[in-house]
């Protein structure tokens, strides 16, 4: 989905600066670009792809393809023993 986006803003005319709303009016057709732009890009003026790229989160874009964000992979308490129990508190 980054790449398709990607496109779309590559073929925009970035010499005066692009609107929200002109970026929700390039992806019209795709609901889920649309749901991603009106989300997590801000209202304002952008002056290039990579403006627009950049402030959209990893997680935006898991969200838009149905994936649910878990967060980052605990450590294994079994595998990295702390000592406590060693410990004079424990």
């Amino acid at each position: 989905m980054r790449e398709l986006l990607d496109g779309y803003l590559r073929d925009a005319g970035w010499s005066k600066g692009v609107t929200h709303a002109e970026l929700v009016g390039m992806v019209q057709d795709d609901d889920a670009l649309r749901k991603v732009i009106g989300q997590y890009v801000a209202i304002g003026v952008y002056h290039g792809p990579d403006e627009v790229l950049n402030v959209i989160l990893a997680q935006a874009w898991q969200d838009a393809q149905g994936d649910r964000w878990g967060g980052g992979v605990p450590p294994d308490d079994a595998q990295d023993d702390s000592g406590y129990a060693e410990s004079p508190a424990g």
